[in-house]
């Protein structure tokens, strides 16, 4: 059932009032349009469904959402939730179902894929696979118009996508994901952290096909939970014929007919194709693809022995922050100081993934 809304429109803005249930509007001007939504119950409102190629919204607070809806003339629809017994969830996809502890009383969902940024548009989105990552002109699965996007390419008019980012980059306070300044100030937040704060991608970026939850970058801390709650949840892989590692959900069941090696210490132990893949993930696998690094416009570390290097939210000084990061042999993770390796200099480009509590 499609309940009435009330919209007025303000120049570019629209206010909407919906009760419980499914409700609609659109946009008619030629222009892109902000609509925030708020319900009339004080109820959450938990998802809308959109066109693929509308830029969607953030979450404010006390159930309201701010929407950049375009192209003009579309119809949008949402699903007030929270406060119905009826009402359920949206679907999400099948891995961000199942969940991983990052402490003894926290757990998580993961993302559907690395984050990835597009400037022309200003868009954020999820990869569409988990095995997707932009790499350079040489590596790399992910295309725009039927060309293959480059990280090296890195600027605040590319057309193409765009998945390797200084720390801290999410765009507020003009830390723009694209920057390639090795000014140490450039990035986050002086000596805090980055958790909780619109320093976090998660936090303050609108990611398009991010289903209107809250996302946010794990901390150093989260992240040696995660990889050390037990030995034979992570390992190397290939995964449709992309190098990363494999994390596996806290109640996880192996598909009938495939095998798991803990830990092999090289990516081809497990090998997976697309079909053994989506059976992985249907059971919770995350994939976390080895997509290298990037100093200004240069793409290291892709190739025959490609190196995964992620951020956490965690700060170390005033010059570096903190990252985990996974090889041919091992994966590596510890608090701060523990490992050499795991802090970096903030200007160095690495790949993002998020999560997002229950």
């Amino acid at each position: 059932m499609v309940h009435p809304v009330l919209c007025i429109i303000l120049y570019v803005l629209s206010i909407c009032e919906a009760p419980c249930g499914e409700v609609s509007f659109e946009n008619t001007s030629n222009e892109m349009q902000t609509v925030v939504v708020v319900s009339s119950t004080g109820s959450n409102l938990q998802s809308f469904t959109i066109p693929s190629n509308t830029t969607a919204y953030r979450t404010l607070s006390g159930g309201k959402y701010n929407l950049t809806v375009v192209p003009a003339e579309e119809n949008y629809s949402l699903i007030v939730e929270g406060c119905s017994q009826s009402q359920s969830p949206t679907p999400e996809s099948p891995q961000t179902d199942f969940l991983f502890s990052v402490s003894s009383e926290r757990k998580v969902r993961f993302s559907q894929g690395n984050l990835q940024y597009q400037a022309s548009t200003d868009t954020w989105r999820f990869a569409e696979h988990q095995y997707d990552y932009v790499g350079d002109a040489v590596s790399g699965n992910v295309s725009e118009e039927s060309n293959l996007c480059d990280n090296s390419q890195i600027s605040s008019s590319y057309s193409g996508w765009i998945d390797l980012f200084g720390w801290g980059t999410s765009g507020y306070n003009g830390k723009m994901p694209y920057m390639t300044s090795n000014a140490y100030a450039d990035y986050g937040d002086g000596n805090n952290d980055i958790a909780a704060t619109n320093y976090d991608w998660g936090v303050f970026c609108t990611i398009s096909n991010g289903g209107g939850h809250e996302w946010r970058t794990l901390t150093t801390q989260e992240w040696e939970y995660l990889i050390k709650r037990s030995n034979t949840l992570y390992g190397q892989a290939t995964v449709c014929n992309v190098s990363g590692c494999v994390l596996l959900p806290d109640d996880w069941q192996l598909p009938v007919g495939l095998t798991f090696t803990p830990k092999p210490y090289n990516y081809e132990t497990n090998t997976y194709n697309t079909d053994e893949w989506n059976k992985m993930e249907s059971n919770g696998a995350v994939f976390l693809p080895a997509a290298g690094d990037r100093y200004n416009n240069t793409i290291t570390d892709t190739g025959e022995s490609p190196i995964g290097y992620y951020w956490t939210s965690s700060a170390y000084g005033t010059a570096q922050a903190m990252q985990i990061f996974f090889t041919y042999f091992d994966l590596y993770s510890g608090r701060t100081g523990m490992f050499d390796p795991n802090r970096d200099l903030r200007y160095r480009g690495l790949s993002v993934r998020l999560v997002r509590d229950l």
